[in-house]
């Protein structure tokens, strides 16, 4: 038996290739990935529905924006009052606190923010900081 030579499974593949093209690719291995659930679904009849799953993200993200959107508002809404600064930065961190917890599991869920989303995310995110 002559030895094998393996050493060029231990060189790390170097691939030129804009990133686009791997994002591309995962967009694929996800509609693959969906496609063979459905087959398999539909093989041992169950009835599911992927458009629907999607239709549930969305929304999940929507809600998120609307609780990031109602914290920021009431932010503006503070500074407007002549409230006390150390009073205002009180309320502000016992609402952003839990919007930016239901945020994340929202983000968690849907796999990811839109743009806007992504903003506002930043934007109350800043307001903890201060």
């Amino acid at each position: 038996m002559h030895p094998i030579d393996m050493s060029f499974w231990n060189q790390p593949a170097v691939f030129e290739c804009n990133p686009a093209v791997y994002a591309r690719i995962d967009i694929m291995c996800v509609y693959l990935y969906f496609g063979r659930q459905e087959r398999k679904f539909r093989a041992d009849r169950i009835p599911f529905d992927f458009a629907r799953v999607k239709k549930v993200q969305v929304g999940a993200v929507g809600l998120a924006k609307y609780a990031m959107n109602m914290v920021l508002t009431s932010h503006q809404g503070l500074l407007d009052k002549d409230t006390p600064p150390e009073q205002a930065a009180a309320q502000i961190d016992t609402l952003a606190e839990p919007a930016l917890r239901f945020a994340f599991r929202c983000h968690q869920f849907a796999g990811g923010f839109d743009e806007e989303a992504n903003r506002l995310f930043m934007q109350l995110r800043s307001l903890l900081s201060l």
